[in-house]
């Protein structure tokens, strides 16, 4: 990982904390696994290739008060842009970070696109996000408290969106941070009972769609 660009994600995440929104988001996409190698007590190394970084917004009523987080941003030296016709929102750090802020599909038929009034800012709506939304993992970072997915639930939602991910010459770099992670998992007492769980709680389809990948792929995972 360049320095620069793993120096800009932690001015990010700081003026996320001054500015108390970082409780309310979460870290998904592959700065997750980034934050995953602070968590495992393994030799744990992300597979990060991108400049994206993207903060699911679980609950876009919280808090209930307005935060000028564009501003601060922008007073950081963050450039700010709204897309001409949904006017949802991109950050961007010089040429290191692409920043933007996700919510959750709360309704078939619905904008691809929310507002998040604490922030003032809209955000794109994506159903593919509701599993992470949904098993939270603090872990503490450089005396911060920053929230990712659990490890299973996000290799197991890269899995089950792979068929459809879009576009589709990401699918290949999803599985390869797959078959990283994995091992990891297998490693935790902690994250493979987690592992085992989400896969029971899995529906009919969702379960076909995991083996099918896996088989695909040639992936190891325990017995659905």
């Amino acid at each position: 990982m360049d320095i620069n660009q793993e120096s800009a994600f932690w001015e990010t995440i700081k003026i996320l904390d001054d500015t108390e929104v970082l409780p309310h988001v979460m870290v998904i996409g592959s700065w997750a696994e980034y934050i995953y190698s602070y968590y495992f007590e393994s030799n744990y190394q992300p597979n990060i290739r991108t400049r994206d970084v993207d903060f699911l917004y679980p609950n876009i009523r919280k808090p209930n008060r307005p935060i000028k987080l564009e501003e601060k941003m922008k007073e950081a030296g963050y450039a700010v842009e709204r897309d001409y016709y949904t006017q949802v929102v991109k950050m961007f750090k010089e040429d290191l970070l692409e920043i933007e802020f996700l919510t959750q599909a709360v309704a078939a038929g619905r904008e691809a696109y929310l507002d998040i009034p604490a922030i003032g800012i809209r955000g794109q709506s994506l159903r593919d996000v509701n599993l992470l939304a949904r098993f939270p993992l603090l872990v503490e970072v450089k005396k911060l408290s920053i929230t990712v997915p659990e490890p299973a639930v996000y290799a197991l939602q890269k899995i089950i969106i792979n068929p459809h991910r879009v576009p589709s010459s990401k699918r290949e770099k999803d599985i390869d941070s797959v078959r990283i992670i994995l091992p990891h998992i297998y490693k935790s007492d902690r994250d493979l009972k987690v592992l085992k769980e989400i896969l029971h709680d899995c529906t009919k389809k969702e379960r076909k769609i995991i083996s099918q990948v896996c088989i695909d792929n040639q992936i190891d995972i325990i017995e659905l």
